[in-house]
């Protein structure tokens, strides 16, 4: 869950981010070279929103499926803009230890035997 938050906010806040300086006020040299910075973060971004979107199905599903294919968007994300890599860092590692969670709860109630 903490995960999905944190993925969330940081989608949320990078978007500002980028919103803010493509179409922020300035000079034609600074909206260039935002749109220029925006157009290489629009890969980073585009995924790193999938992967909240995946992580909240997760969350609210209980699915291990969702969450480690959450997991590996926020790994691509990170791949993909190395230099934000660090903001998603948390969200990577929180995400594979539900998964983990996930996939041994699923395997308890499989081992359980189950009163008729």
């Amino acid at each position: 869950m903490i995960s999905a938050v944190l993925g969330i906010v940081y989608t949320i806040l990078i978007l500002l981010f980028y919103g803010k300086t493509i179409f922020g006020a300035g000079t034609a040299l600074s909206l260039i070279v935002g749109a220029l910075a925006a157009t290489f973060a629009a890969p980073h971004i585009v995924v790193v929103a999938i992967a909240a979107v995946f992580n909240t199905i997760a969350v609210i599903s209980s699915s291990k499926t969702f969450a480690l294919v959450a997991a590996i968007l926020y790994c691509l994300g990170a791949i993909l803009f190395i230099f934000f890599s660090i903001f998603i860092l948390p969200s990577i590692v929180l995400c594979f230890i539900g998964y983990d969670r996930l996939n041994k709860a699923k395997k308890h109630e499989l081992e359980e035997p189950k009163e008729k």
